[in-house]
């Protein structure tokens, strides 16, 4: 698309114009060392930087240039504010010695893994004969900080209770971001309008469910069953949201002003589809002395075309862009074993078991 810019003259048509013009009326001729020309050229270049923030300023009206306090601002016109950074969250298992008679109540307390990073439950109970409670816990500072904590790491506690045992985490902890980058405020700018319709519009959810969380990249939202909505959102990386990114969906999604009351809502994972790479590549003779450059580049390729395939919903399993992608990495040729073309449906997502590209040698042209 091309550029909107009001002024388009460089710091040298504006010199070559404005000495032309100073030539004409003077009835002399400024050589490349006279100072006049200097001076022209000075100036030229004062009015060219002039010229280049106006432009700027006048693309910060238009949502496709915007950007940082522009886009804020851009986005007060659809009721759209930026993201603020997010607290990651993750299903905490209490445990308590044996069953107990009466209940037990547990003020928020901090569970942790370690490394100065706390999670900060809020208020639950023990019921009369449970031993075990599941507690979903957010991370006391926002942002990345809190992600990627694997099962039964998060498992040391900073605030004990009568009768504690022991606790872990039943899930990878996700769900922290830091403030929405400008990309992901204007696409939701754009996708704002669909907002305003009370009548349940796919698009209406699929906007909704984004405001949830930053991190979540993609959403199929579908009638399955006659009054039954299923929203299914997908995280950055092409990773399945936890359930404690579910519950957020979710209770993003119900509010009043957001879903019909006619509406049953459920918010579900992606169902992952399987598919393995396996291919042997070659390399042109021409090429020789760059093969261990060319095989980097392959790897790199098949790594993009990895997050490409699980970058969104409902994107088949497609050998042609793998062929694609290897081949500008600098291979001649490959013969793709794995994958074969595969639809991958609504509420899906490729996932990829194992990667296996096999360098063949060096062909003639």
């Amino acid at each position: 698309m091309s550029s909107i810019d009001i002024h388009k003259e460089t710091a040298e048509d504006i010199t070559a114009r404005m000495v032309n013009r100073f030539e004409g009326y003077s009835k002399e001729s400024l050589g490349l060392a006279d100072e006049r020309r200097w001076i022209f050229q000075t100036v030229a270049y004062a009015l060219f930087v002039r010229n280049e923030t106006t432009n700027e300023g006048f693309k910060m009206n238009f949502v496709r240039y915007t950007k940082g306090e522009y886009a804020d601002e851009i986005g007060t016109f659809t009721d759209t504010e930026r993201l603020p950074a997010h607290r990651a969250s993750v299903v905490l298992r209490f445990e308590i010695e044996e069953p107990k008679e009466h209940l037990i109540a547990v003020s928020p307390i901090r569970v942790t893994p370690g490394n100065d990073v706390y999670f900060l439950t809020e208020y639950f109970e023990f019921k009369p004969g449970e031993i075990s409670k599941d507690v979903i816990a957010f991370c006391t500072e926002a942002g990345v900080v809190g992600n990627g904590f694997l099962p039964g790491e998060i498992n040391k506690i900073v605030d004990p209770f009568p009768f504690y045992k022991a606790v872990r985490n039943l899930e990878t902890s996700q769900g922290g971001a830091e403030v929405e980058s400008d990309n992901s405020l204007k696409k939701r700018i754009m996708e704002a309008p669909s907002k305003f319709s009370t009548a349940g519009p796919g698009d209406g959810y699929k906007y909704w469910a984004k405001t949830a969380n930053q991190d979540i990249i993609d959403v199929d939202a579908a009638k399955t069953t006659p009054g039954t909505v299923r929203v299914t959102p997908l995280m950055k990386g092409g990773e399945l949201p936890s359930d404690s990114v579910l519950a957020d969906v979710m209770s993003t999604c119900s509010d009043s002003k957001r879903r019909p009351l006619t509406d049953n809502l459920e918010v579900n994972k992606p169902t992952q589809i399987p598919y393995e790479i396996d291919f042997t590549y070659y390399i042109s003779r021409s090429n020789i002395g760059l093969v261990n450059e060319i095989q980097n580049k392959v790897l790199q390729a098949v790594d993009e075309y990895v997050l490409w395939q699980k970058g969104a919903l409902k994107r088949d399993i497609n050998p042609t862009e793998l062929s694609y992608l290897v081949r500008n990495a600098g291979a001649k040729r490959l013969e793709i074993r794995k994958p074969l073309f595969t639809p991958v449906n609504i509420f899906e997502v490729a996932k990829e078991t194992s990667v296996n590209p096999i360098y063949g040698g060096i062909e003639d042209d």
